[in-house]
């Protein structure tokens, strides 16, 4: 199973967030690190878990989809919110609760 999850980048650091897709059992979530988190505009990422989708043949089809010219600065951004999420997201995420 393949979910969507654009608006749901925030979801696995905090335990009243809705279910993410990963913990429901899905096989790959792709999610829009852009939209809900802190990244620039096409910062994407995909998450895979379990044997059904070969990580190989994914990876073959991102690279197919997916630009020669990375750019750092993206990475470096995604990387950055991830970053403060594991260290600050549950924090984060109560005082946005409390409003």
């Amino acid at each position: 199973m393949i979910v969507d999850e654009a608006w749901c980048a925030q979801l696995p650091f905090h335990p009243e967030t809705p279910t993410w897709a990963l913990s429901a059992g899905a096989d790959i979530c792709v999610v829009s690190v852009h939209k809900m988190g802190l990244g620039f505009e096409q910062g994407s990422v995909f998450h895979l878990q379990g044997g059904l989708v070969d990580p190989i043949g994914l990876n073959q089809c991102a690279d197919v989809l997916s630009t020669t010219s990375a750019n750092v600065m993206l990475y470096a951004a995604m990387d950055g919110w991830r970053r403060q999420m594991v260290q600050d997201g549950r924090s984060m995420i109560d005082k946005a609760l409390e409003r």
